[in-house]
């Protein structure tokens, strides 16, 4: 009994949130929708809510942060944001369709201007439009930096940082990232795990 009231209170809260970042202004399906409905988990965060673009069954988990000031920020159709999981839009960070992003990943579009040597703090911020294309899976603790394109169905390995274009169907992993490998390829009847290792 305890359980299904739980279960229930879940429910009322997801619902609840989506109904307030909809008067919030987030642009997203209608509510009535119920086969495009978005999941939000508790502790969700979004700053300048018209600034975002939500497509159909987008799930956003707990803690995550959308922060698009005053830049926009597109969410695909069933793509995924992963907990304590930030993404800052200056300018334009694109998500496409069906991309998974892990726990605990930063994406920005945004950069400090460290020509000269007067204080950081002082100089102007720098933006360059971050494209992730659609079926793309982005490991936990990814950073992806300004001017970025991730390839469609790419693979970004966990702990990576990348500051340079990824094919379609590549497989990145380290700091900075680097290509060692294609899903196309018959590197693909390997593990992952052992492209990794072969990597090092």
């Amino acid at each position: 009994m305890l359980e299904d009231n739980i279960k229930v209170l879940r429910v009322i809260g997801k619902v609840y949130r989506l109904i307030v970042f909809k008067m919030l202004g987030v642009n997203m399906p209608s509510l009535w929708n119920f086969n495009e409905r978005p999941v939000i988990d508790f502790g969700v965060r979004i700053a300048k809510p018209k600034n975002i673009f939500w497509g159909g069954k987008i799930h956003l988990y707990p803690y995550c942060y959308l922060k698009s000031c005053p830049g926009t920020i597109h969410i695909g159709d069933k793509s995924s944001v992963g907990e304590f999981s930030y993404i800052n839009s200056m300018e334009s960070v694109w998500i496409g369709n069906n991309v998974l992003i892990a726990p605990s990943c930063h994406i920005t579009d945004a950069n400090h201007d460290i020509s000269g040597v007067s204080p950081i703090s002082e100089n102007k911020r720098i933006s360059k439009p971050v494209i992730i294309k659609s079926n793309s899976w982005i490991g936990a603790n990814v950073k992806i930096l300004s001017g970025v394109t991730v390839g469609k169905g790419a693979v970004v390995g966990a702990g990576s940082v990348i500051n340079k274009d990824l094919p379609d169907y590549s497989i990145a992993v380290g700091i900075p990232g680097r290509v060692i490998g294609y899903r196309k390829n018959k590197d693909i009847n390997r593990s992952f795990c052992e492209m990794v290792k072969t990597s090092k």
